[in-house]
């Protein structure tokens, strides 16, 4: 059974801005709250809409291995990452930055 998370966001920022915030190098570490641990083995990703990333998350003493290809959103300002192999059946997370009156989601 495939199930549907969606998540909305509104920030006090521009699109532009939301977009190149994520293209940090360290953008996994900064948004993976404790008590997750983030180990980034390979990025060869050579844009947010382009390449690969293997990770290891820790769960306690629990590493798991993640490996993620990122494709092309259904917007110029969006990205999805797709894992190719880790702990789901299927995983595919998809960002897509919009702006709005009160800044960007």
């Amino acid at each position: 059974m495939t199930k549907v998370f969606t998540y909305q966001s509104i920030l006090n920022t521009t699109v532009e801005d939301l977009y190149t915030f994520h293209e940090r190098l360290d953008v996994l570490r900064i948004l993976t709250m404790p008590p997750l641990i983030m180990q980034v083995l390979r990025d060869d990703r050579t844009s947010l809409a382009d390449g690969e990333i293997e990770f290891r998350l820790w769960f306690g003493p629990f590493p798991i291995r993640w490996l993620a290809r990122h494709v092309p959103g259904p917007t110029p300002a969006s990205f999805k990452d797709v894992q190719i192999s880790g702990p789901m059946g299927l995983w595919e997370h998809e960002h897509v930055f919009e702006p709005t009156p009160d800044g960007a989601n």
